[in-house]
């Protein structure tokens, strides 16, 4: 089951300036989790922040949840990660929900 275009973009909105901000990644899961309407994609933020507390990066922290993300969501993040550019991919995925939200919504 994916989870809602909207509830990604503002997902990764949040994530971005949390992180943006310097909050540590599991502090940004915390606050960007709590503020969506998506029960399931509180679920698996709430899973993956518990992991990044045992020291799993994030991208895979998130890979339980994979299902529920469209397939370029992870990538993007590892990208991110492994280039010490996570903001910048947080906000890319921000836009990119943000520019095919109208497309999706007639879909």
């Amino acid at each position: 089951m994916r989870t809602d275009n909207q509830s990604l973009g503002r997902f990764a909105s949040s994530m971005a300036t949390c992180l943006a901000s310097g909050l540590p990644v599991k502090k940004s899961l915390h606050l960007s989790g709590a503020g969506t309407r998506s029960r399931t994609l509180r679920k698996v933020v709430r899973a993956a922040s518990n992991s990044c507390d045992r020291g799993l990066p994030l991208s895979e922290a998130l890979e339980p949840g994979a299902q529920i993300f469209p397939r370029h969501f992870l990538p993007v993040i590892r990208a991110g990660e492994a280039t010490g550019r996570l903001v910048e991919a947080f906000q890319l995925l921000h836009q990119h929900s943000h520019r095919i939200g109208p497309s999706v919504r007639l879909v």
